[in-house]
């Protein structure tokens, strides 16, 4: 009976926070919750990528997958992301050619 009774005050109370957060920011149009985790989401993505399926002889498959999910991204986050993708087009003797062809 306890561990209902902390679910119901400690799980639902912030359930229902959360919940009420994410309306209001759908609601009032800026969805500004919304793109900082699809944001996160797609660095902690791009991390593992990197991190974990990176080898020299898979560079280019890791890059054509990360320079596509970046773009993806960068074009449901809308505004501001599409000019930092801008940016990130013309620093073409940096980036791989992979990331040239997708952005």
């Amino acid at each position: 009976m306890s561990a209902l009774r902390a679910f119901r005050r400690c799980v639902l109370p912030i359930g229902g926070a959360a919940c009420l957060t994410w309306a209001a920011d759908e609601l009032y149009g800026h969805q500004i919750l919304q793109r900082t985790l699809r944001t996160v989401k797609t660095g902690a993505i791009l991390l593992w990528e990197y991190k974990v399926n990176w080898t020299p002889e898979t560079s280019s498959d890791v890059h054509a997958r990360v320079s596509k999910k970046l773009v993806e991204c960068l074009k449901k986050n809308e505004g501001l992301y599409v000019k930092f993708g801008q940016a990130m087009a013309s620093m073409d003797v940096i980036l791989p050619d992979e990331y040239k062809s997708e952005l």
